[in-house]
């Protein structure tokens, strides 16, 4: 279920095919109730279908940003901390950085929680400088995901799903390669 969320149905019906040519088992929108040990496997148990052992389990459910305790404190959120250019708050000398930080998204220039690694590190940086009196601005980030499934590398950037982009796109199948570039104008703003 994480793949259509960074990638379009072409993408993740080739992913799929791949997972099944390499003998990897997909159960869709099925119901784990139980992981147990056996016999140096795990048994998963699903509520509506047959049990499946397998040699590694790999549970992921995604971010959500703890914001919460900052309630009453007068920093402004909304999905994020909302920063200015300089990733400072509404509050004196209180900054914010990494999957808490609204900052600016470089194909949109809209506010963006980008919860990724590389956006996590820039915003450091720039903190850190900002904090020291080096006053430097946050050019913003591109939203990207990087995965490897099975020796086969999936990748999305920028804005991969904009209806209103002009999309050029090729599928070889048998190789398998796919590639999707988004267009608004003559600026490439997703793939």
């Amino acid at each position: 279920q994480i793949l259509p969320r960074m990638i379009d149905q072409q993408g993740a019906a080739l992913v799929e095919q791949w997972l099944r040519d390499h003998d990897v088992t997909i159960r869709i929108n099925a119901q784990l109730t139980a992981i147990e040990d056996a016999n140096g496997q795990k048994r998963l148990r699903f509520r509506d279908s047959g049990d499946l052992l397998a040699d590694l389990v790999i549970m992921a459910t995604g971010i959500r940003t703890n914001l919460e305790w900052l309630g009453g404190s007068g920093v402004e959120v909304k999905r994020g901390i909302v920063v200015d250019e300089h990733l400072r708050s509404n509050v004196p000398n209180v900054y914010a950085a990494g999957d808490v930080a609204e900052g600016r998204d470089l194909v949109t220039g809209q506010p963006a929680v980008h919860a990724i690694e590389p956006t996590a590190m820039e915003h450091g940086r720039i903190v850190g400088a900002n904090m020291a009196g080096q006053p430097l601005a946050y050019r913003g980030s591109l939203l990207m995901n990087i995965v490897e499934v099975q020796d086969l590398e999936i990748a999305s950037f920028g804005a991969w799903d904009n209806a209103q982009a002009e999309v050029f796109s090729a599928l070889r199948p048998e190789r398998p390669a796919y590639r999707k570039l988004l267009w608004q104008g003559d600026r490439l703003t997703g793939a």
